[in-house]
């Protein structure tokens, strides 16, 4: 399962917050999410902005089974950034 579509259906959080998700925001020690900025999709570009509410703003709690996911994921990517080099535009995001 992607990452993306494993998040959305075991944390139940939006498209953009799931978009606007970076590495330092997930603690694997403590299986934890901290959900703190939404990527918004505009006419001309996408921007990051605060989640729609105050209640969106806070630290979720995740299954070791997402744990186990997101780490392979890492792996993934890093081997992406990898074979890219210089074509890969870091931007700290999960997705």
């Amino acid at each position: 399962m992607e990452i993306p579509i494993a998040l959305a259906a075991m944390c139940g959080r939006r498209r953009g917050e799931i978009l606007g998700l970076m590495w330092k925001e997930i603690s694997l020690k403590k299986q934890t999410i901290r959900i703190c900025r939404q990527v918004i999709s505009t006419k001309d570009s996408i921007i990051f902005e605060e989640p729609k509410s105050e209640d969106s703003n806070r630290i979720i709690n995740i299954s070791a089974e997402l744990v186990n996911m997101i780490k392979e994921h890492k792996k993934n990517q890093e081997e992406r950034k990898k074979l890219l080099q210089n074509n890969y535009i870091d931007m700290d995001l999960v997705n």
